[in-house]
């Protein structure tokens, strides 16, 4: 049996896309670090007495940035998964296409005679 491996364009592209969400996501931590950078210790340790209270207090910080960024992020990693699927989907019928071509190139009739 041969392996026929996906399309390269494709799994660069794949790769660049989720590269390009994480990127996404580091940016998405990194503010969220800066902003509790923002708080003394003594509001830390107020705001951390209440999860709530630390998570709503980094959340005004950043304008409510944090969940529509996320849904984002997730809606991008699935429209890659659906092209990722997609794209496979496409190689497994290429395959089964040169493979039914294979076995009727390779058939051969046997004369009864």
């Amino acid at each position: 049996m041969h392996h026929y491996p996906l399309d390269y364009k494709m799994q660069q592209l794949w790769l660049h896309d989720t590269q390009c969400v994480l990127l996404d996501a580091e940016d998405l931590i990194d503010e969220i670090a800066l902003e509790i950078s923002k708080f003394t210790p003594d509001d830390l340790s107020y705001l951390m007495g209440d999860g709530n209270r630390l998570r709503n207090s980094v959340l005004a910080g950043l304008k409510l940035n944090i969940p529509s960024s996320i849904v984002d992020m997730r809606q991008q990693l699935e429209d890659i998964e659906r092209k990722a699927d997609a794209n496979f989907m496409n190689e497994l019928y290429k395959i089964n296409q040169f493979q039914s071509v294979s076995k009727l190139q390779s058939s051969s009739l046997v004369d009864a005679s």
